[in-house]
């Protein structure tokens, strides 16, 4: 059902970011280019960071259909732009494939940044609730919107599309990589 985890209302957007934030970069990877008649899982990166009175602000999603090599070049440039001071994490697949992702993101794409693959368990909905929890908007008409907020950009329509579409939606990739970079920042303290 539409708006069962998420709804767009629980979100405030804001102009620009607070100072002295903590942030992390999570990623879903998928590696499928368009085809015609195919509608395949997006590459999705999930730039997020709190303050120290435990807001956080998604802000930015990247979200793309390319080759390996282009998501590799797409993720090494994230990492530039957003620098070493921010944590960046990957969903690790299960099996032999998922080690060596990692592994060579570590030694090669992103060698030098503060990087680690996080093996996932469990269904993407129940990864999804500790994000949704801490999005909904409060009960009354002092709290609007819940502790996530999102930083204007163009990436936002297709964002809260999918997040309000989610767990039944087509697309999860960046509900997925909200999670991720949610429970990361979540465990880092001030």
């Amino acid at each position: 059902e539409a708006g069962s985890m998420f709804r767009r209302d629980w979100f405030e957007i804001v102009e620009e970011l607070p100072p002295n934030l903590l942030k992390v970069c999570a990623w879903d990877l998928a590696a499928t280019e368009v085809e015609e008649g195919k509608d395949p899982d997006y590459t999705a990166g999930c730039v997020m960071a709190k303050d120290a009175a435990g807001v956080y602000y998604i802000v930015k999603m990247i979200r793309a259909r390319r080759s390996p090599k282009d998501v590799e070049a797409l993720v090494e440039q994230t990492a530039k732009l957003y620098g070493r001071d921010t944590d960046y994490w990957m969903e690790q697949e299960p099996g032999s494939s998922g080690v060596n992702t990692i592994d060579r993101y570590k030694r090669e794409v992103l060698r030098g940044f503060r990087f680690n693959g996080e093996k996932t368990t469990g269904k993407k909905a129940d990864r999804a609730r500790p994000l949704s929890s801490m999005c909904e908007r409060g009960i009354s008409d002092i709290v609007k919107y819940g502790k996530v907020k999102l930083v204007n950009g163009p990436w936002i329509e297709d964002f809260l599309d999918e997040a309000e579409a989610f767990p039944a939606g087509v697309h999860d990739d960046q509900i997925d990589a909200a999670s991720l970079a949610f429970m990361k920042l979540a465990k880092r303290g001030w």
